[in-house]
């Protein structure tokens, strides 16, 4: 880069003609360290300079599945009742990244939004099966970096509204009014901290499990 800091290494793999795609950001030059011998000798024929894709991951519960949005052609073409779909928020802002001018283009899809309504911070590693998930989320992350032989360029992560009765609260509150809401609200230290089995250790595990799945 302008750093003079080495970004990362493109290899062709077979003789004759190969093309290489370098999606390294900030790039500033390249330079060409050792040929193979060819007969026919060798060239530099195209350079191309375009934008970068990077593929994002989401995973988590109905904060990133798209619960809210009451369209989940995504999770019903898959047989489950996961609820996601294409007006998701991880979707919107891969899309909102896209139409900003600047270079780099988010790529998520059916696929990679495997986030799942009702998902709590102990079970990514286990598939919902009441919602007809076969594979867990963590699981499916690391099919993903089996598949493509590297982790996404992007993983998002929700969880721990289902911890904490995140709808039961919303519940007390629109109902309780005011007083009954603050009262609950408190409490959500406890929840989070003291309580037996505190839900920042199992967010910790979470994350850690997660990391480790993108081969981090």
């Amino acid at each position: 880069n302008s750093k003079h800091q080495q970004l990362g290494v493109l290899v062709a793999t077979q003789e004759g003609f190969n093309q290489l795609f370098s999606t390294f950001p900030g790039a500033a030059s390249f330079s060409v360290s050792s040929v193979a011998d060819e007969p026919a000798g060798w060239e530099i024929n195209t350079i191309q300079i375009g934008p970068i894709h990077d593929d994002y991951t989401a995973l988590g519960d109905s904060y990133s599945s798209g619960e809210g949005t009451r369209d989940f052609p995504w999770s019903q073409s898959q047989g489950t009742q996961c609820d996601t779909g294409p007006l998701a928020w991880p979707v919107q802002m891969a899309d909102a990244q896209n139409s900003s001018g600047l270079n780099g283009k988010l790529t998520i899809g059916p696929k990679t939004l495997i986030a799942c309504q009702g998902e709590v911070t102990g079970n990514l590693d286990l598939p919902r099966i009441s919602d007809g998930e076969k594979v867990s989320e963590v699981q499916q992350l690391r099919n993903y970096v089996t598949k493509h032989h590297a982790p996404p360029d992007l993983v998002t992560l929700t969880i721990g509204g289902n911890d904490v009765d995140f709808s039961g609260i919303l519940k007390d509150c629109f109902l309780g009014g005011a007083e009954v809401c603050l009262h609950v609200v408190s409490s959500l230290d406890d929840m989070v901290t003291n309580d037996s089995g505190p839900l920042i250790f199992k967010l910790i595990r979470a994350y850690h499990a997660v990391k480790s799945a993108a081969g981090g």
